[in-house]
C-alpha cells in the first residue's frame, strides 16, 4: 500500500507540472496575438491600396474605424507603379506650370495638382519621423509624410493615428501621431456638425472644416 501511495504520488505530481507548463505556453501564445499587426477596431475596415492597374485589393496598413477614426496598424509595402504613370499635365499648365521640386500628379479624383513629395514603396525609404503612406482612394501616389509613430506599437497602449485635412470636399493625410491620454476626441462622430477629429500638434481634438476652393 505504502508502495502504491508513492506511485500515486509520483503520478499526480507529473500531471501537475505537465498542466503548469501548458498553461504557461498558453497563456504565452495568447499574449504574442495582440502585437499590433492586426486590425483593432470591432466593426472596423481595411483601407485598400488605390492601384491604377485595377489590379488585386491590398491593404495599406491602416483601418478606418465606425467612429470615423483611421489608425495604421501595419508598416505594409506599397505596390503602387511610381508616380509618373498617372502624371497629368494639362491642367497644371493652365495654372502656370509646377515648380522644380514639384510634379503634376492626379492628386483627387482626376483632378490634377502640382504636388510636392518624396515617393516611396516602405517605410524604408523616408527619413526618420516620417513613413510611407500608400496611396489610398482619392489620394496622391504613395509618399513618406511626417510620422511622429509608425504604427500602433509604437503608442504603448494607444493608437497610432492618421491625421488628415477635412475640408468640404475632399480628405488627404497630412502625417501619423500617437493618441494621448488628454486627447479630447478619438473620430469624427465625437465632434459632429461641420468638425472632424485632427492632430493639435500635441493632442487630438475637433476642429472646424474649411471650405474647399
Amino acid at each position: 500500500m505504502k508502495k502504491q501511495g508513492r506511485i500515486m504520488r509520483i503520478v499526480f505530481g507529473a500531471l501537475s507540472t505537465a498542466a503548469v507548463v501548458f498553461l504557461t505556453l498558453f497563456a504565452a501564445s495568447c499574449g504574442d496575438d495582440d502585437d499590433g499587426a492586426t486590425p483593432l477596431c470591432e466593426d472596423g475596415e481595411e483601407v485598400m491600396q488605390d492601384s491604377p492597374d485595377g489590379g488585386v485589393e491590398i491593404p495599406t496598413g491602416i483601418e478606418h474605424c465606425a467612429d470615423g477614426s483611421w489608425h495604421r496598424y501595419a508598416a505594409l509595402e506599397c505596390t503602387e507603379t511610381p508616380p509618373g504613370a498617372d502624371l497629368c499635365t494639362y491642367d497644371c499648365e493652365d495654372l502656370g506650370g509646377c515648380a522644380p521640386d514639384e510634379v503634376c500628379v492626379d492628386a483627387y479624383m482626376d483632378e490634377c495638382a502640382c504636388v510636392s513629395f518624396k515617393s516611396c514603396t516602405t517605410d524604408a525609404d523616408c527619413a526618420s519621423g516620417e513613413a510611407c503612406i500608400c496611396r489610398m482612394a482619392g489620394n496622391p501616389p504613395a509618399q513618406c509624410l511626417p510620422a511622429e509613430c509608425r504604427t500602433d506599437a509604437d503608442c504603448g497602449s494607444f493608437e497610432c493615428g492618421v491625421d488628415w485635412h477635412d475640408d468640404s470636399y475632399r480628405m488627404a493625410v497630412l502625417g501619423l501621431a500617437c493618441r494621448t491620454a488628454s486627447d479630447t476626441c478619438h473620430g469624427n462622430t465625437d465632434c459632429g456638425g461641420n468638425f472632424y477629429c485632427g492632430y493639435n500638434g500635441s493632442s487630438w481634438s475637433c476642429a472646424e472644416r474649411s471650405e474647399g476652393d
